[in-house]
């Protein structure tokens, strides 16, 4: 017999050489394919190829060493014959390799999608920035978790006492946090959906502010004296948000009250000197000025015009001179005396193109 026919647990001399060189072989292959993926770049254009070569180059950056040796020395022991407790290590091994090199995977995609995500959103939002963060690290836990799970019940490790464990503590723990669930949750859609962004000028309810951040659980508006308005993200969506910004113009209602005795001549020349008093102002687009009632000390007329900026603080601008004007014209030119009108003044953001659903009523 010579050496190469020894017996060696079970196998010869042989086939353990022939097994180490296949198992050596496909470690430098793995190897090899890893230093490819680091260099190569998609056939994919525009986005997609970006995204696609960085989650490539991350994958092979994630894929460990130790990993690939077991893969390698798996398949090199194809070539022998082992005992079936030892096939069990073995095929447990090899489990567990691909269930950790697998996450090591899911998370790397995980973490380019963040760093994207966090790229886009610095530009756009930053205070949605904590959200997504978060958002990484409970895809990490589910990750984790899955193939953990997955990697006991295909070693024979039975799960289901483990699941039942999970969704009972689940239950427990949610009932014990879901107000802090719900604004978790609530913070979710508001990064989503986007009704409102960091900057922006909104209504919830009687509490008008500028977006300043969109945090985990509150979302802060400065007031319009300067005050922090703190709101809890789901209280905010169960409100009516009314957006400024998402609208393409403000359309401005006030009311002009003409003293009764003002005469006739004078009254019909109201209507015409509002619209010029209206049209003298950049931006605005004028619409009707309307004799709507007649009182016994009071002629009230409704005047309504467009200013073409979704701001309101430059419609209120634009409404103190067009006031002006109709002072100086009627005190200097049209000798009409002013009463008090029934019409307040309201300033209404117009819908905007459609581009995201936002509900934008009057603003007062």
């Amino acid at each position: 017999m010579t050496f190469l026919e020894w017996n060696y647990y079970g196998n010869s001399i042989r086939a353990w050489i022939v097994a180490i060189l296949v198992a050596g072989v496909c470690f430098t292959a793995f190897e090899v394919v890893k230093s490819i993926a680091l260099r190569r770049h998609t056939r994919f254009g525009g986005v997609l190829a970006a995204w696609a070569d960085e989650s490539l180059r991350a994958m092979a950056e994630r894929t460990r060493a130790l990993w690939l040796l077991v893969f390698a020395a798996y398949i090199g022991s194809r070539l022998l014959f082992f005992p079936s407790y030892v096939e069990e290590k073995i095929r447990a091994a090899v489990v567990i390799a691909l269930a950790v090199q697998s996450a090591l995977w899911v998370v790397a995609v995980l973490d380019v999608l963040k760093r994207r995500s966090l790229a886009r959103r610095l530009a756009e939002d930053p205070s949605t920035v904590t959200t997504i963060r978060f958002l990484t690290f409970a895809g990490r836990v589910i990750v984790w978790t899955f193939f953990g799970l997955l990697a006991l019940d295909n070693l024979g490790i039975n799960v289901t006492p483990v699941l039942t464990g999970l969704g009972i503590g689940g239950i427990a723990v949610a009932l014990a946090v879901q107000n802090v669930l719900g604004d978790l949750f609530a913070s979710l859609s508001i990064v989503l959906d986007r009704p409102f962004v960091v900057g922006e000028t909104i209504v919830v309810g009687d509490l008008t502010g500028t977006v300043e951040r969109v945090g985990l659980k509150t979302t802060r508006l400065v007031g319009e004296d300067g005050e922090q308005i703190v709101i809890s993200n789901a209280d905010l969506l169960r409100s009516r948000i009314r957006n400024y910004r998402r609208s393409s113009a403000s359309r401005v209602r006030f009311g002009v009250g003409v003293s009764a005795k003002t005469p006739h001549h004078k009254v019909a020349r109201v209507p015409a000197v509002v619209r010029e008093a209206v049209e003298a102002q950049a931006g605005t687009r004028f619409v009707r000025a309307q004799l709507r009632r007649i009182g016994a000390a009071v002629m009230d007329f409704e005047v309504v015009y467009d200013v073409l900026v979704p701001d309101p603080g430059v419609a209120l601008e634009v409404q103190q001179g067009v006031q002006l004007e109709l002072v100086r014209r009627f005190e200097e030119e049209e000798g009409i005396a002013f009463a008090d009108s029934a019409h307040p003044l309201r300033v209404t953001p117009l819908a905007a193109p459609p581009v995201e659903e936002v509900e934008t009523t009057v603003w007062e």
